[in-house]
């Protein structure tokens, strides 16, 4: 099955019981990560894992609608409970106390460290060096990735490039937003060594593709024009990723839907996507959840609970030109309650997400940050 990432697991230490004094005389829990940890390959691969599994977090992807649409004229929030800190974004008041703000913050950091915690321990590990290298370059992809996000949300931050403690912390200021694209850049150069694909069972690890559509995304960011249509020329001449195509014969859209599809997750089209799995493991997406119209019951997501999140506009909606197939993939204007006779339920909400969950929240849809679509559009 294909790669999906899980946090560290440390296995329940066996003890002797010799005597009393073995028993009670053990080391602190909290020196065995520290001590104990980072002695092995298997160890650096499992923390790299780890890193990557952090991206699936509530407060990286799990909520980055918040942050990239939001703000924006595309969708807005739902008024009521928690999340009227949403519409702190989408109103643009957005004060101190906004726990969606610090949460991020704290979360985007937690994923940095871990990747620095692998940079500064692996060199010291009996590991193969083309192994230790790729490893080395997966953690500057995703640390890149962390801070692309930082920089665009708050400007000026901490540019942390070591292992740290929480009181080493508090010495650290922010750097200017310059210095941490220059240091964005200067990684995602080195990732380009990255291979350019893996075998079946790793699949959704960053590759030199990503590298390089994430580096061309930077570049436009900086509106440095030149040095991204380079990038995008080079993924485009290389052959390795395309469209998904449509079924041919008549008017449809099954290569779009695929994109979005839990079956088909990291296709030709799919550069990165953050990796989810449904099953109780602690690995699921909370999109079909999240984005299915409040009380709507089973009528939109079969198992578990309803958001109401992430509403599409009107515009956003009449944005697509007549006749264009993705429009009501991607979005619908509502819903048939089975509990009314089928009556009709104006109600708006981003319906691509729609696997069906095992329990709530915990769905396998992928969250596709970087797709061949994107690289065709920024090189336009």
């Amino acid at each position: 099955m294909k790669l999906k990432y899980n946090l560290i697991a440390i296995a329940l230490l066996g003890f002797s019981f010799s005597s009393c004094s073995d028993f009670l005389e053990q080391n602190p829990q909290t020196d065995l990560s520290e001590n104990d940890f980072y002695k092995t390959a298997d160890d650096i691969l499992s923390a790299v894992n780890g890193a990557y599994s952090s991206l699936q977090e509530n407060d990286i992807y799990g909520n980055w609608y918040v942050f990239g649409e939001i703000p924006s004229d595309n969708t807005r929030n739902q008024l009521s409970g928690s999340v009227t800190t949403q519409n702190e974004f989408d109103q643009f008041y957005i004060d101190t106390q906004n726990s969606m703000i610090a949460n991020f913050w704290k979360a985007a950091y937690k994923v940095i460290n871990r990747t620095n915690t692998v940079l500064g321990r692996i060199d010291g590990i009996d590991i193969n060096a083309d192994l230790a290298n790729r490893y080395k370059l997966e953690c500057k992809f995703i640390r890149a990735l962390m801070y692309f996000n930082l920089v665009r949300v708050y400007g000026d931050v901490p540019l942390v490039l070591k292992e740290i403690s929480i009181s080493e912390s508090y010495d650290i200021l922010r750097e200017p937003k310059e210095n941490v694209y220059n240091q964005i850049i200067a990684d995602l150069k080195e990732a380009q060594g990255l291979p350019v694909s893996y075998p079946t069972a790793e699949d959704g690890r960053a590759t030199q593709g990503a590298a390089k559509a994430l580096l061309a995304d930077v570049y436009m960011t900086l509106h440095k024009y030149a040095e991204a249509e380079t990038i995008l020329a080079e993924i485009i001449n290389s052959g390795r990723y395309s469209l998904l195509e449509n079924t041919p014969g008549s008017l449809n859209i099954d290569g779009y839907k695929n994109v979005f599809s839990p079956v088909n997750h990291n296709s030709k089209e799919g550069i990165f996507e953050i990796q989810f799995l449904k099953g109780g493991y602690g690995e699921g997406s909370n999109y079909a959840n999240n984005f299915a119209p409040e009380n709507s019951g089973t009528n939109v997501v079969a198992v578990g609970g309803t958001g109401g999140n992430n509403i599409p506009e009107m515009d956003i909606y009449n944005a697509y030109e007549e006749g264009d197939l993705r429009r009501d993939f991607s979005m619908s204007l509502g819903y048939y309650d089975n509990r009314k006779n089928n009556e009709w339920v104006e109600s708006r909400y981003v319906c691509k997400y729609m696997d069906v969950p095992y329990q709530n929240n915990d769905a396998s849809n992928n969250y596709p940050v970087i797709r061949y679509a994107d690289v065709i559009l920024m090189y336009a």
